[in-house]
């Protein structure tokens, strides 16, 4: 018997993707809230379990393992105890980006490919040896909430491949390579602010990395939070005196932003409530 720890968006696909054949493996289904996200997708988990008649309990903070075989953390961002029975997911391709936010990181990189790894438990975050391994390559521009999507698809795909090692008694795992190891760190408000010294590329896939549904990028101006959901990486113009985070163009609605390299056109702009900001200012500068 299993038990699942599961929290957000890829651990509900992972469940609903569970072949009907290994359901009557699960003994308990943990389900985990987080208000930091505008979907923590629990009472789409909790609907599923009700309706396949699984048992469920509604938890935020440490557990204790109730017997099972296993306990299977997807998602999750709390301590289990008995950590030579957890299995955990992780959305990294491991040694590398061991920590927090992995896919977040990953796509402000830019890094060509995503995936999922499942591997033991261990005191030691992500450092546990390896059970399966799944990638993809992805293409850019990329929004979070869609490379969530497809990494979705990898997490029941693995979910399955996992349950059928555990129904079969043939669970193998290898230890990580330590010399590949690379971590990310967690973030905090400060870690949404736009850093406009970047390339204009960068900074588009960083407010891609970063928005729904996650609190999205912002920069300042007086001390107004300017949030910003899309943008444009644009061909740069010679600049005599260039000053990143000021406004070189305004056409329209659109403004043209001086980045450490390239220019970025935002059309819109937004509060800390999701409402439009409007203005007819020409001469900002960001920071």
């Amino acid at each position: 018997m299993i038990n699942l720890y599961l929290l957000g968006e890829k651990a509900y696909f992972s469940l609903k993707s569970i072949s009907p054949q290994y359901l009557i493996t699960i003994n308990y289904i943990i389900v985990g809230r987080d208000k930091n996200v505008l979907n923590d997708y629990s009472a789409e988990i909790i609907k599923h379990c009700q309706e396949n008649q699984l048992r469920y309990v509604i938890q935020n903070k440490t557990i204790v393992d109730t017997g099972s075989d296993y306990s299977i953390a997807i998602g999750w961002r709390w301590l289990i105890k008995d950590e030579s029975k957890l299995i955990v997911f992780h959305d990294s391709i491991l040694p590398r980006l061991r920590g927090f936010n992995p896919l977040v990181t990953s796509l402000i990189n830019g890094d060509s490919e995503v995936g999922v790894t499942i591997l033991f438990g261990e005191e030691d975050f992500d450092k546990g040896d390896v059970i399966i391994q799944k990638k993809i390559h992805i293409n850019y521009p990329l929004k979070i909430k869609e490379a969530i999507e497809v990494l979705s698809v990898l997490f029941g795909e693995a979910l399955n491949e996992l349950m059928h090692q555990l129904h079969s008694g043939a669970l193998k795992s290898t230890s990580q390579d330590e010399t590949l190891a690379s971590y990310s760190l967690w973030r905090d408000e400060d870690d949404y602010k736009i850093d406009w010294s970047k390339s204009a590329d960068y900074i588009k896939r960083f407010i891609d990395a970063v928005g729904d549904p996650y609190k999205g990028a912002y920069t300042t101006w007086n001390d107004y939070k300017y949030y910003i959901k899309d943008s444009f990486a644009v061909e740069d113009v010679i600049i005599e005196n260039r000053v990143h985070g000021k406004v070189l163009f305004k056409k329209g609605n659109s403004y043209f932003i001086v980045c450490g390299s390239g220019l970025l056109r935002v059309d819109h702009f937004f509060d800390e409530n999701g409402k439009k900001i409007e203005t007819s200012i020409f001469r900002l500068k960001f920071r």
